[in-house]
């Protein structure tokens, strides 16, 4: 239960901006979301700040017990917006912790979540948009994560 928890920690905090964060000063905001690893759908705590001193890797807390070091996250943006004409994805992300060099040795796990937004929500001061969207339009975004769960 702990490494399927684990995981789903490190994937929701790079959602909304693109990195994973959890534990950090008690007067930080944090938020909770919900990951799926596996077969399992998991809550994990992740602060809403990423501008911490390590760049948005700090671990993130797996409600019920645990936490995840996250090692690297991806995602992807399609425009699902009726009509819409432009080409998928319309953004793309990779961000790998240590030049994949990062907690390399240990045991890591994988989990992912999906979202809706608008264009314009999700990818704030993005200007101009990807050719073919519209900042209203709506968009599925896919985060993957990985990460070495401790218990």
């Amino acid at each position: 239960m702990f490494q399927r928890a684990a995981v789903g920690a490190a994937v929701l905090a790079a959602t909304l901006g693109g990195t994973l964060i959890a534990a950090g000063p008690a007067h930080a905001a944090q938020s909770t979301q919900q990951l799926k690893c596996g077969n399992d759908v998991l809550t994990v705590r992740t602060n809403n700040d990423n501008s911490s001193q390590n760049g948005g890797w700090d671990a993130a807390h797996v409600i019920g017990d645990g936490h995840l070091i996250p090692t690297s996250f991806s995602g992807v943006a399609n425009d699902i917006e009726p009509g819409f004409s432009g080409t998928n994805p319309v953004l793309t992300f990779t961000s790998v912790k240590g030049g994949t060099n990062a907690n390399h040795n240990q045991q890591q796990v994988t989990c992912t979540t999906s979202f809706t937004d608008t264009f314009a929500d999700f990818a704030p001061g993005y200007s101009p948009p990807p050719a073919g969207v519209n900042p209203s339009d709506t968009i599925l975004v896919t985060i993957t994560v990985t990460a070495v769960p401790k218990v």
